[in-house]
């Protein structure tokens, strides 16, 4: 995590920071926006790799090879070539060029989608790329769970540096939660960690931790900050092994309705209430 105090950042501004914190062999995946020259020279030059939605417009290629298919996934046709990347001091980067062609458009319309690459096809297909690429999509799970259950976003925070810590602490405690759910896969399959229900897991914590505080003196807890990551995750199932799941399953919602059709202001976008309160809307 990049910390910016600057709400209003192009969040390229901080490809840098990324960059420097890169290790040899780390992956990143990441969409269109972050498609630069610079970001995707700096990947390479850290001996790191990248899986990126190609963005038309921010990079500069030349001695493309032939398209060649290469299968389809559940959601499309595959092809690849391999082109050349220009730099801006004039170096040159070779990377692969991955489309895939969609049975049905995104919601923004795409029918295609273009994919950049420097993994070797030895360790990743193309089949493999798209379904890592695929897996970004994640994330926006992961940001709905930090704002809606743990709290990310505190209103009161109006100090930059403050609401950053809040943002921080939430991202630890997501951390936390993943070994939870991992614990739950580990003992229970996949089907009931997917199951587990984020609300009713932060609620249980909220309710009992005061409790908890009180009943376990805090030297109990001091011998878990030397344990192996071993240790830690034989307690964590030896502990879910006893739970009750059923206590925490999501909810199972009914058909969406359909959206009512606007009767007033239809040729109209967006409607201030407090304009149609005080009779200013018209």
């Amino acid at each position: 995590m990049i910390p910016c105090v600057d709400g209003h950042a192009q969040e390229r501004s901080l490809l840098d920071a990324v960059i420097e914190e890169l290790k040899e062999r780390d992956l990143l995946i990441a969409d269109r926006n972050f498609c630069t020259t610079k970001f995707l020279f700096g990947i390479a030059l850290r001996c790191g790799y990248f899986v990126i939605r190609r963005h038309a417009s921010t990079l500069s290629s030349e001695k493309e090879s032939a398209w060649e298919s290469r299968g389809r996934t559940e959601t499309g046709e595959l092809e690849e070539q391999t082109i050349e990347l220009i730099g801006p001091d004039g170096t040159k980067l070779e990377v692969r060029r991955i489309r895939l062609t969609l049975d049905n458009p995104t919601r923004d319309g795409d029918k295609v989608i273009e994919l950049l690459t420097n993994l070797p096809a030895s360790a990743a297909t193309a089949v493999v790329v798209a379904k890592l690429y695929q897996g970004r999509w994640t994330v926006e799970a992961l940001f709905h769970r930090l704002t809606m259950v743990l709290g990310c976003e505190v209103d009161t925070l109006g100090y930059p540096p403050a609401a950053l810590f809040g943002f921080c602490v939430a991202l630890a405690s997501s951390n936390a939660y993943a070994m939870i759910r991992a614990a739950v896969r580990g003992e229970h399959g996949d089907e009931a960690a997917e199951n587990l229900s984020d609300f009713y897991v932060a609620a249980e914590l909220e309710r009992t931790i005061e409790g908890m505080e009180v009943a376990v003196p805090e030297e109990v807890w001091e011998p878990i900050a030397g344990w192996t990551a071993e240790q830690m995750g034989a307690w964590l199932r030896s502990i879910m092994r006893q739970s009750r799941l059923d206590r925490y399953k999501k909810a199972k919602r009914g058909p969406k309705k359909p959206k009512p059709q606007r009767t007033r202001f239809a040729a109209k976008k967006h409607v201030a209430t407090s304009r149609l309160i005080s009779g200013k809307q018209t």
